[in-house]
């Protein structure tokens, strides 16, 4: 009468309706098994919120545009007579690192070329919210009934929220910047901006040449057979012998 049990049991006398036996995870093996998967991660994560907010080594490199804006809402605080601390730190926290920084921490797929599976969506997803927790002003109440990823890293969370602190503290003591350098910034920024045209095609080529028969169908239905004769015989010939990594950068 042996059973056989995973880290997720059968639930005895449960039934969903389809004759199908429900399932039941055990939370004390699930949070050990992802503390143990943290342990090599740890690093990363530390280094992520270092980069973000530590000031001294991110603060010469502060864009004048991050500084303008928060310089911004300081006036508008004083201006308004908007006395409470947690405002003016809500204002920032969705100017900055909720509105930009956890964009790109859930979604880096937007920026970068790589591919998120379901597994590193989740994990993600959960470097994400430990990022939302810390830019909190008040602290937050965490206990046994709390979220996993919560208890993952509530003993991080304080030094994470002082990091916030201290950052938007080092910026309102930096040198003022003017509108003429914000311009000037997003000028030099523009016209330093270098895209790989070439690599782009080269991409969007072979993404075409793998649906080739549904690109070529559709012409034909529009259409453009002519547009999908030429098609068709690009996609035969392919690139001669090229290399995307080759290609000379072009400014635009």
């Amino acid at each position: 009468n042996g059973r056989v049990w995973h880290l997720e049991r059968e639930v005895d006398n449960e039934s969903d309706g389809k004759g199908m036996t429900g399932v039941k995870t055990v939370p004390e093996v699930f949070l050990t098994r992802l503390s143990a998967t943290k342990i090599p991660l740890q690093k990363f994560v530390d280094d992520l919120f270092n980069v973000i907010f530590t000031p001294n080594e991110g603060i010469t490199a502060l864009p004048p545009c991050v500084k303008y804006l928060m310089d911004f809402l300081d006036a508008e605080a004083a201006r308004l007579q908007i006395n409470d601390p947690e405002v003016l730190h809500t204002w920032k926290n969705n100017a900055l690192p909720l509105r930009y920084w956890i964009s790109i921490i859930k979604s880096p797929d937007v920026v970068f070329d790589v591919r998120k599976n379901n597994n590193i969506d989740s994990c993600l997803s959960v470097i994400a919210q430990t990022f939302i927790d810390a830019t909190y002003y008040e602290d937050m109440t965490i206990d046994k009934s709390s979220q996993s990823s919560r208890l993952l890293y509530c003993k991080e969370i304080p030094t994470y929220k002082q990091h916030v602190r201290e950052f938007y503290g080092e910026i309102t003591t930096c040198r003022p910047v003017t509108e003429a350098e914000v311009d000037a910034a997003f000028t030099k920024n523009k016209t330093e901006t270098t895209l790989r045209r070439r690599s782009a095609l080269y991409e969007l080529f072979n993404y075409g040449c793998r649906f080739s028969e549904e690109l070529r169908e559709a012409l034909q239905d529009k259409g453009y057979r002519d547009l999908a004769n030429q098609f068709s015989y690009i996609a035969d010939v392919g690139l001669d012998n090229s290399d995307s990594a080759a290609f000379d950068p072009v400014k635009v």
